[in-house]
């Protein structure tokens, strides 16, 4: 997961345009440039006991998630394993307010959920920690890069009925009826943020306001579509100006309005101000489409998990080796690489012959980090070892490691073992006899 930015030390010049839009919130400008953002994190609903270490720091909880707290200072939350494992989540408290709405509508039976715009997971995993088990969820993205955070952030949360997708909301435009609810917190011109991230403040123009606005339309008649009769819509922007929430929340019920099922019907609105509220701006507005909802009928089926519990080495090392083979011999005479080949071949042979053939094929299948972090991971199927802070941060920097400082006088099985912090687990490695490699994924490695 990537935790939020560090607060500036300086405090942001604000536009006079941007100051004069504001001048009907009593206090907003005072606090932007002279107030700190509040630091909050919000628990993991299955992964809640025992209580990761960060909230020694508490500060209280925040009153519309129960889920999640204020804490007094901002610790590396990097160098905590508790955070790499999906215990926790850091986000800003306003943000959490989706927790409430998703709450408020009283869900029994399985649904059908899209994040249009989701990274980079805070929104997602607080609705996956109200909707009921067994509901489907999309989350999507449309840059790249921040789809890969999101997958790695809902990996680590661990929901196992989820799928990341990546691209413009225009695909969800035939998905007709398709989903229960949609959350579309969508791009804007981040107003709300200007506290805490001094880009916010620099990028800001009255264009740009006009263009997120229309933006933010064009988004809405993508999913507008893909929501059921009766299903939820929930409009979030991190903005004050109503160009950007009341106008486009009006545009909604006016455009949608339909003749003989009425208009679309605004059930909840909400803005977080810095300096009244503990959190950064944000605005929500909880609307339901027209007709009779159908949820019970359909979604009877449960869907099938969603994680990569293993990954096969001969399946993805076989067009590599291919590929390695030929490198390796492209620059030798033809008969010389011939013998070479065959006497690789004849170590190969000799060296299968020593193995044993069930010991083998275990090894074809190796455990993903996914697996052992989702809610249907067996903990019985592979021997546990229970590692202190130090030997954690040394798995999550991908660093190497014996069985010895894993497990000090322990006699652990070789093959695959999965190292655990606190009762939960962390990852996986491979015993090898004195080394253990470490099989933590290199692209969530800490950098530190």
């Amino acid at each position: 997961m990537s935790p939020q930015s560090p607060t500036s030390s300086s405090s942001p010049q604000l536009p006079k345009e941007f100051l004069r839009s504001i001048e009907c919130y009593p206090g907003l400008a005072e606090a932007l440039v002279s107030t700190s953002p509040e630091v909050s994190i919000r628990l993991n609903r299955g992964k809640v006991s025992p209580l990761p270490d960060v909230l020694m720091l508490s500060d209280g909880n925040v009153p519309w998630c129960p889920q999640g707290f204020y804490l007094r200072e901002r610790p590396n939350f990097t160098l905590d394993p508790a955070f790499h494992q999906g215990r926790y989540y850091v986000q800003d408290a306003s943000a959490m307010y989706v927790a409430h709405l998703v709450k408020s509508l009283g869900l029994e039976s399985p649904v059908r959920v899209l994040d249009a715009c989701a990274a980079p997971g805070g929104k997602t995993t607080a609705v996956i920690d109200n909707i009921p088990n067994g509901s489907y969820v999309v989350a999507n993205e449309y840059v790249p890069q921040r789809a890969a955070i999101l997958r790695e952030n809902l990996a680590k949360w661990g929901y196992p009925y989820c799928v990341v997708t990546q691209g413009d909301t225009a695909k969800f435009r035939s998905q007709l009826s398709a989903f229960d609810l949609i959350v579309a917190d969508v791009p804007c011109s981040g107003e709300g943020m200007m506290r805490k991230d001094e880009q916010a403040v620099a990028q800001w123009s009255e264009r740009l306001v006009a263009e997120c606005a229309a933006l933010q339309r064009k988004i809405i008649d993508n999913l507008w579509p893909a929501l059921a009769p009766g299903g939820w819509l929930i409009y979030a922007t991190c903005t004050f100006n109503v160009h950007e929430n009341e106008e486009n929340v009006d545009y909604i019920i006016k455009e949608y309005a339909d003749d003989e099922l009425g208009k679309p019907q605004v059930l909840q609105t909400r803005r977080f101000l810095p300096g009244r509220d503990r959190g950064e701006g944000q605005f929500m507005a909880l609307i339901q489409k027209p007709g009779r909802w159908e949820g019970d009928e359909r979604c009877q089926a449960k869907p099938v998990p969603q994680i990569i519990t293993h990954t096969s080495i001969a399946d993805k090392g076989a067009d590599l080796a291919k590929a390695n083979a030929k490198d390796r011999f492209k620059d030798r005479p033809k008969e010389k690489s011939k013998d070479r080949s065959k006497e690789n071949s004849k170590d190969r042979l000799k060296d299968k012959s020593k193995e044993n053939t069930k010991d083998k094929d275990k090894q074809l299948l190796v455990p993903t980090q996914e697996y052992c972090l989702s809610s249907i991971y067996n903990r019985s199927e592979y021997p546990e070892v229970e590692v202190g802070y130090e030997t954690a941060l040394k798995y999550l920097r991908r660093e190497s490691l014996s069985m010895e400082e894993c497990a000090p006088g322990v006699e652990v099985p070789l093959g695959f073992v999965l190292l655990t912090y606190q009762g939960w687990p962390l990852g996986f490695v491979k015993n090898i006899g004195r080394r253990a490699n470490n099989l933590y994924p290199q692209n969530w490695r800490i950098r530190m």
